[in-house]
């Protein structure tokens, strides 16, 4: 059983960038992308997933909106996530991604070993311990 990233990104360059650097990932990880939140959640409430990693910068609501809704709409209110961002750097915007349980906020282009680092020791964690959170 493999382990799945689902990845919500609505930057094109920026899913381009995720799919080539997860690419080389070990064959046990998974990648599932969406770029829209109708789709995303769309997918999420059908789709079973290990972890998810959050683009904050949309044009209409951010990441925290899109968390609410994965919330209520999709049986993943445990599921561990990643909040990325390349446009919210403050300090306000990590501190409230940590206090709604987030694994890492990261920037994007300062970050993407970081980003893999965080994604392997989950799966690690989840193959160490099990369990569906």
């Amino acid at each position: 059983m493999g382990f799945k990233v689902f990845v919500f990104e609505h930057d094109g360059l920026w899913l381009d960038i995720y799919r080539a650097f997860l690419s080389g990932a070990q064959e046990s990880l998974e990648t599932v992308f969406a770029d829209t939140p109708q789709s995303a959640v769309a997918y999420l409430a059908q789709n079973d997933v290990d972890l998810l990693v959050v683009d904050m910068d949309y044009p209409s609501f951010d990441g925290f909106d899109f968390l609410d809704a994965v919330k209520k709409e999709t049986p993943h209110a445990q599921k561990p996530f990643i909040m990325a961002t390349s446009e919210f750097t403050d300090e306000y915007f990590s501190s409230k991604a940590y206090k709604i349980g987030a694994v890492d906020y990261l920037v994007k282009s300062e970050n993407m070993d970081r980003l893999y680092n965080r994604i392997k020791l989950i799966e690690r964690l989840k193959r160490l311990y099990g369990g569906n959170r």
